[in-house]
């Protein structure tokens, strides 16, 4: 008998609870979504404020090639020799190297249209390659990174979306290499040339430099300005004694 009173009892308290929640979302949900989103990015920026960072720039990889965690400390500290200041003041210039790895439909397509030495047809976990997407596409949302290394169907999008900032504005010559008023084709730079480092990259990876974001670095006048010239840097890299 008390434990039917307690069920009943639960029943009711649960059913007054269901109806408050079921009328405070319906007045106030647009307004619970605004203030979570705001915690949430509030949160990111104190972290990110507060955390001590070892790297004075990141740099984005994003297509379809692995790069193993040597490649990427490799070319890290090539980049990092380009950079042209110590920012942070800590006696070393330091680039790191973000990296997604991503395939296009058409790129699905072409592998899962292959097989291997058994015959068995070759297969992309899709899940995985919208998951990695997602991780790309949220990442800039932080406004960490401006300086982009990207497959050209990835160049493209953000072409598009008028998410790049155009050569002319940070730059009084056009590079060796630019594909339009955006992009410096890797394969055609000369630093291309000289470093076989670089070779982990396919030659039709675009360089390209985001436009200001209003959070992270981008949103620093002098953050950006770093990316920007160390940008400057790689696209007209010369060989020593041109």
């Amino acid at each position: 008998m008390n434990e039917e009173k307690r069920t009943e009892c639960d029943i009711v308290v649960q059913g007054k609870f269901a109806k408050w929640f079921d009328n405070f979302w319906y007045h106030y949900k647009w307004v619970t979504i605004g203030i979570v989103a705001a915690v949430i990015i509030l949160l990111v920026c104190i972290v990110q404020s507060c955390s001590k960072e070892d790297r004075d720039i990141m740099i984005v990889y994003a297509g379809p090639n692995t790069l193993s965690v040597s490649e990427q400390e490799q070319l890290g500290r090539l980049m990092s020799v380009l950079l042209p200041s110590d920012l942070d003041g800590n006696g070393e210039s330091v680039a790191h190297l973000n990296t997604y790895q991503i395939y296009s439909e058409e790129q699905i397509r072409a592998i899962e249209a292959q097989t291997d030495s058994d015959g068995k047809p070759l297969t992309i976990d899709r899940s995985r390659n919208t998951s990695n997407y997602k991780a790309y596409t949220d990442y800039f949302q932080l406004g960490e990174s401006s300086v982009c290394l990207l497959d050209p169907w990835l160049y493209e999008k953000m072409l598009e979306e008028e998410m790049l900032r155009p050569l002319s504005d940070v730059l009084s010559e056009t590079p060796q290499g630019a594909l339009d008023e955006c992009g410096v084709r890797l394969g055609d730079t000369e630093l291309y040339e000289e470093y076989d480092l670089l070779k982990v990259l396919p030659e039709d990876t675009v360089i390209c430099l985001l436009r200001p974001y209003f959070l992270g670095r981008s949103s620093d006048e002098k953050l950006y300005q770093f990316e920007v010239d160390t940008f400057c840097s790689i696209v007209t890299y010369t060989k020593e004694g041109e």
